[in-house]
């Protein structure tokens, strides 16, 4: 029985969805690869899309190195290093171009679709697993995140297969099943290394619904397989500096990224010594550890522990500040805004033809899944996905939030979404009205946390896509495409993206060597009336007699 009283269970289900539940995931999952194929085409012709940026960049240049004879890195691995040898392995297969890459990663988005499925069938029935299933498919975050060339696809893929392999391994309780399952979590980890709450959460599961002795015996036999899946990593990160470093060493980075007393806001936010890329931050990182600690050289884990022990002391010196930056982080952790990492997803959602016509982005699953979660909140069959949105939300507030991030999130809340339909037909049918308002409240209180903005004063900013495509026409001897593109950067939703200060000031010296000052005094004009504050505008303004 479930909060509500009703029983969640699959009978009493729509019998045409229990004779034929095959043919239903046919039928969806054939619509979900002509989506998502037919959007990889698209992406592969879209020239935004044509270039690495950020970390695409880095993990291409790590996988071609691997696939170029050279697996082991020298040091501990910085970054979780899977994604790097998908690529390689890609590559290895004559697979090295980018429309390549996001053939692949709408075949992974169908892989998603397809363990959603098989995870909401197996809990809650042949109407659950539809809904689920057509949530995740038909999301547009899902599709615009496959045309980037990073490890966001994998990541989801896998997450989705450890959650139905978890359910798998519970239906039929083995130790074969359960060691797989564990490795199933190890290898999604190995893509992200907060999906590993899967762990904690399967633990949970078992706990309050097998009792303590089988949940200690079973649960030992899953973290085996997941310590077994992550042995590979474990053991390059040994040789490579004698340290133990389960799968990567930039915990502590990361940490210090989400939470120093600059961040004011709880978005990312790099600190004075680093700049925003992955390498550079590798790199700073350690360098400012060793000239504050005077000690040199740090290894790979102990810059980790220095910059735990950092954030740590900076949180704890502005309680107020952490705890409210933490807050903000667990509401755009489900919330409608896609936090924007090196790419921005407002961008890629209104210029992909193949995106405009869904009709829901991460908001819709995020209400209906909250609700549903009310609604379910005592069965004891849904601990698994209600332990791991709690846990994976709370892993993210500790660190901090891109809305790719946050993607793996949709899955257990498009589970909870689809699994709650069946108790709220039945409460339907009931004329149980009384239960059928609260369910409603639960919804309009969900729809205030998920569509509220967090911050109205942070702005959309599509400055970083057009200066990348402007930098690339540079690179390329293109100048007049070049200069095209940097004004979109000023002009076309530029926010108050810290960078446009220095495009401007770059775009008006160009026009100067060009003769035209009265574009480059133009330009400037226009980044005055964007960012007014800077004083660095203003000066080149004045220079310029502007």
């Amino acid at each position: 029985m479930n909060l509500l009283g009703v029983d969640e269970s699959s009978r009493g289900q729509p019998a045409r969805l229990h004779a034929r539940p095959g043919a239903w995931l046919a039928i969806l999952l054939a619509a979900t690869a002509l989506l998502h194929l037919g959007h990889a085409v698209v992406a592969g012709h879209d020239p935004y899309l044509q270039f690495r940026v950020g970390d695409e960049a880095y993990y291409d240049a790590w996988a071609r190195q691997i696939a170029g004879g050279a697996p082991i890195r020298p040091e501990p691995f910085f970054t979780t290093p899977l994604f790097a040898y998908w690529l390689a392995i890609l590559y290895r297969l004559g697979l090295d171009s980018l429309p390549a890459v996001q053939v692949a990663n709408a075949t992974l988005g169908v892989g998603a679709v397809a363990f959603t499925w098989y995870a909401a069938r197996r809990l809650a029935g042949p109407s659950a697993a539809v809904v689920a299933s057509a949530l995740v498919a038909f999301a547009r975050p899902v599709l615009v995140y496959e045309g980037a060339a990073d490890k966001t696809m994998l990541v989801l893929c896998l997450g989705a297969m450890a959650f139905a392999a978890a359910v798998w391994a519970l239906e039929a309780p083995t130790w074969r099943r359960w060691i797989l399952a564990g490795a199933a979590a190890g290898l999604a980890a190995l893509a992200h290394a907060l999906a590993i709450v899967i762990a904690p959460a399967v633990l949970l599961h078992l706990a309050l619904n097998r009792g303590f002795g089988p949940a200690v015996r079973a649960g030992s036999v899953y973290v085996a397989g997941a310590l077994l899946a992550i042995a590979p990593a474990t053991v390059h990160n040994a040789l490579a500096s004698g340290e133990v470093i389960p799968i990567c060493s930039n915990g502590g980075h990361n940490l210090y990224l989400g939470n120093h007393a600059g961040n004011l806001t709880g978005l990312y936010t790099s600190p004075p010594f680093s700049r925003a890329t992955m390498s550079e931050e590798e790199s700073s990182f350690r360098r400012e550890a060793e000239r504050r600690s005077g000690t040199a050289p740090l290894t790979a884990g102990a810059v980790s522990s220095f910059w735990t022990r950092q954030a740590i002391t900076e949180m704890a010196a502005f309680p107020g500040l952490t705890v409210e930056r933490f807050l903000r982080k667990l509401r755009w952790s489900v919330g409608q805004a896609e936090i924007t990492d090196t790419r921005t997803y407002g961008f890629y959602a209104h210029r992909l033809p193949t995106t405009r016509f869904l009709l829901w982005d991460f908001g819709l699953p995020a209400v209906l899944g909250l609700a549903g979660g009310v609604v379910l909140l005592r069965g004891r069959r849904f601990v698994l996905p209600l332990a791991f949105l709690a846990l994976y939300a709370l892993a993210l507030g500790v660190f901090f939030v891109y809305g790719r991030y946050r993607l793996p999130l949709l899955v257990p809340l498009a589970i909870l979404a689809g699994s709650a339909v069946q108790p709220i037909v039945e409460l339907v049918r009931a004329r149980r009205w009384a239960p059928l308002a609260a369910i409603a409240m639960a919804g309009v209180a969900a729809g205030a946390l998920v569509f509220r903005p967090v911050l109205p004063s942070v702005s959309e900013s599509f400055f970083a896509d057009y200066y990348n495509q402007g930098n690339r026409y540079l690179d390329a001897g293109r100048t007049d495409e070049a200069l095209a593109e940097y004004e979109k950067a000023i002009t076309v939703k530029p926010g108050d993206h810290p960078a446009l200060a220095g495009a401007a000031v770059r775009l008006a010296r160009m026009y100067l060597e060009r003769g035209d000052r009265t574009a480059a005094v133009r330009v400037l004009s226009e980044a005055v009336q964007v960012r007014p504050q800077d004083a660095s505008l203003a000066a080149a303004l004045r220079i310029l007699g502007g």
